[in-house]
C-alpha cells in the first residue's frame, strides 16, 4: 500500500495518507528482500540475508541422542550442554539487521506531520538454558510523532521494552517452535513450522516517554511452553499406539505378551503429531499490575488487578490429533463455556515516599446473564460510590408491553440484543445508607421501516427524592419516574442514522449526510431536513 485517500462526493480526493516501507524503494521499485530466491529467511520466515546460493529450506538443528521428547531436538545452539551435536543444514537462525526489512517504516498524514516506527527482533527467554535468545519475528522498540518540520525538539517519542524485572525477556513462546520429528526410522527434518501454535506472548512491558517518565505493565501468561500442567491447561502429550504380540525365545518358547516401544519414539509432551495445547486465550494477557514512575524512577502510582472465573463448571471437549500411519497420536481438550473477568481493581496513589492513597474497586456480575452488574468504589477516607448497570436481558420475563418504550425491550430481547445497556445508576453509601446521586437512561421505540428496536430518548435523573429506578409493572407498563428527557431522536435515516433531535428545550436539529455514510453534510438548526435544500 503506497497511500490511502478518501473519495467524497462527486469523487473529489481529500490528501491522502502516504506509508514507506524499511528496505524498500517504492520509486525505484528495489529491495534487498530476495524474492525470487525463497531460501533467505529465518525459522519465522523473515529475511536474514542468507547467501544466494543456498539451495535448500531443510535447516540446521542440534540433536541430543540421550535425551528425549522436544529437549531432545534445538533449533539453536545449547551454551553449556556439549552432548548437542549440530546436523547438516541451512543456517536459518534470525537477523537482527534484516528482520524488519519490509516492513512498515512511515506514516505522513494529509496534515503534513509524520508517524516513523523503528522495529527490533524479537526475543524470548529459553527456561532449560536460562538465558534470552532472539527469534520469532518483529517487534516495535520506538515510535516518533513529528509535525514534519526541521525541529526535531517537539516531537513526541515512546519507547518500549520487554524485558523482565532482572533485565531477561519476558516473551515466552505458547507452542515449542517444531522443525523436526522423532520416527522409528530416525529423525526427520522440516522445512516448516509444525506447531500447533507458536504465539510469542510477554510478561512484561515498558513503555517510556521523554520527560514523563515510564508505565511498566505486567500480564498473565499461564499455560505456555515448558509449563506441563497449570490448574485445567494441560500441554500436550503425544503417545504411541503399539501393537501386542506373543514373544518367543531363541529355542522358540512362548515366553508371554510383548508391547515394545519403536526404536526413537517416546511418549512426550510437545511431540508429534502436534496437537495443540489447550486454548487458554482467556486466561492468558490479562494485567496484573500497572506500575507508573517518573523520570527520578520514583514511584508514583500502581494498579494491581485480581479476576475469577464467571463458571465454576466449564466445559472440556475432548479431541484427537493422530497420524494413522505412524500410529502416534496426541490427546487434547478445549475449554468451553468459561470466561475470566475482572473482580478488583486496586489503585495506591504514592504523594510522598512511602505513604499512598488506596482506592479499591470491586466488580460484580449478575449470575442470570453474567454481564456487569455494579462497580463499588471504596476510597482512603472510606467514602464509598457504587454504579448499577441495567440491560434489555433484565427484563426478559416481559414477553409484551402496551407501551413503545416497554414493547422495544421485548424487541430488543427477541431480537438477541440482551446486552443494550438501558439505565446507570449512580449513589453514594454512608451510614445513613443508599442515596442515589445521578442516573442516566435510554429508552427505545419502533421506527417505521425498521423491524428493530432504536434508542428514542435520552433521559437524566431530576434531582428530585421521588426517584424510582426503571420497572415494569403488574400491567407490564415500562415506568421510569423521577428522569426528564435530554433529548428525543424524531427519525431516522434509513441507514438507522438519527436524522432529527429535540432536545430539552424543543429545539430541533436536523442531520443531513454524506451519501452512504455516518459522515454529516450539514447540520441545520431549528428546522426539518426536509425544510432546506443543500447546495452541494
Amino acid at each position: 500500500l503506497v497511500e490511502f485517500s478518501d473519495v467524497g462526493d462527486y469523487c473529489i480526493s481529500f490528501p491522502a495518507d502516504r506509508f514507506s516501507y524499511n528496505d524498500v524503494n517504492l520509486q525505484a521499485k528495489t529491495t534487498s528482500i530476495p524474492f525470487k530466491n525463497q531460501f533467505a529467511r529465518d525459522f519465522w520466515g523473515y529475511y536474514n540475508g542468507a547467501p544466494d546460493d543456498i539451495t535448500s529450506l531443510s535447516p540446521k538443528l542440534y540433536i541430543k541422542a540421550t535425551a528425549t521428547g522436544y529437549k531432545s531436538i534445538r533449533f539453536s545452539p545449547h551454551p553449556n550442554d556439549v552432548g548437542y551435536v549440530a546436523t547438516s543444514g541451512t543456517d536459518r537462525s534470525t537477523n537482527s539487521t534484516t528482520v524488519f526489512f519490509g516492513s512498515l517504516k512511515n506514516i505522513t498524514y494529509p496534515s503534513g506531520g509524520i508517524g516513523e516506527i523503528t522495529y527490533e527482533a524479537a526475543d524470548y527467554y529459553d527456561s532449560l538454558i536460562t538465558q534470552t535468545l532472539v527469534g520469532g519475528g518483529i517487534r516495535v522498540k520506538k515510535v516518533r510523532i513529528s509535525d514534519g518540520d526541521s525541529d526535531n525538539t517537539n516531537d513526541i517519542i515512546t519507547e518500549y521494552e520487554y524485558k523482565r524485572a532482572n533485565g531477561h525477556s519476558s516473551g515466552t513462546f505458547t507452542y515449542p517452535p517444531t522443525f523436526a520429528i522423532h520416527t522409528t526410522v530416525g529423525l526427520i527434518r522440516l522445512v516448516d513450522n509444525l506447531s500447533a501454535d507458536d504465539e510469542l506472548i510477554y510478561s512484561r512491558a515498558t513503555v517510556k516517554q521523554s520527560g514523563k517518565g515510564r508505565i511498566v505493565y505486567e500480564y498473565a501468561v499461564p499455560g505456555a511452553w515448558q509449563q506441563t500442567q497449570v490448574r485445567d491447561w494441560h500441554a500436550p502429550l503425544s503417545r504411541l499406539a503399539r501393537h501386542e504380540y506373543d514373544d518367543y525365545n531363541d529355542n522358540g518358547d512362548y515366553i508371554g505378551k510383548a508391547c515394545p516401544y519403536p526404536a526413537n519414539v517416546v511418549n512426550d509432551y510437545y511431540g508429534y503429531p502436534y496437537g495443540p495445547s489447550t486454548d487458554y486465550s482467556f486466561e492468558r494477557g490479562l494485567p496484573s499490575v500497572i506500575s507508573t514512575y517518573n523520570e527520578a524512577d520514583n514511584l508514583l502510582a500502581q494498579k494491581s488487578f485480581s479476576y475469577a472465573r464467571l463458571t465454576t463448571s466449564p466445559v472440556h471437549v475432548k479431541a484427537l490429533a493422530i497420524d494413522l500411519k505412524l500410529y502416534q497420536y496426541t490427546l487434547y481438550s478445549h475449554v468451553a463455556n468459561v470466561a475470566k473477568v475482572i473482580v478488583t481493581e486496586t489503585t495506591r496513589t504514592f504523594e510522598v515516599p512511602g505513604s499512598s492513597l488506596v482506592e479499591k474497586r470491586e466488580y460484580n456480575y449478575s449470575p442470570i446473564h453474567f454481564l456487569l452488574e455494579s462497580v463499588r468504589s471504596t476510597s482512603s477516607a472510606n467514602k464509598i460510590t457504587k454504579t448499577r448497570f441495567k440491560y434489555a436481558r433484565d427484563f426478559s420475563s416481559i414477553t409484551t408491553s402496551v407501551t413503545p418504550a416497554g414493547a422495544a425491550i421485548v424487541s430488543l430481547n427477541a431480537t438477541n440484543r440482551h446486552a443494550t445497556l438501558l439505565e446507570i445508576i449512580q449513589s453514594t453509601i454512608d451510614s445513613k445508607g443508599e442515596r442515589v446521586t445521578g442516573s442516566q437512561l435510554t429508552t427505545f421505540n419502533m421506527y417505521p421501516g425498521f423491524s428493530t428496536a432504536l434508542p428514542a430518548q435520552q433521559l437524566i435523573f431530576n434531582g428530585t427524592s421521588n426517584f424510582v429506578e426503571s420497572n415494569f409493572n403488574s400491567s407490564n407498563v415500562y415506568n421510569h419516574t423521577g428522569y426528564r428527557v435530554v433529548n428525543s431522536i424524531e427519525a431516522y435515516t434509513s441507514f438507522g442514522f438519527p436524522l432529527m433531535i429535540k432536545d430539552q428545550q424543543l429545539n430541533l436539529t436536523s442531520i443531513i449526510y454524506k451519501e452512504r455514510t455516518s459522515f454529516p453534510r450539514a447540520i441545520i438548526k431549528n428546522a426539518r431536513w426536509d425544510e432546506v435544500v443543500v447546495n452541494a
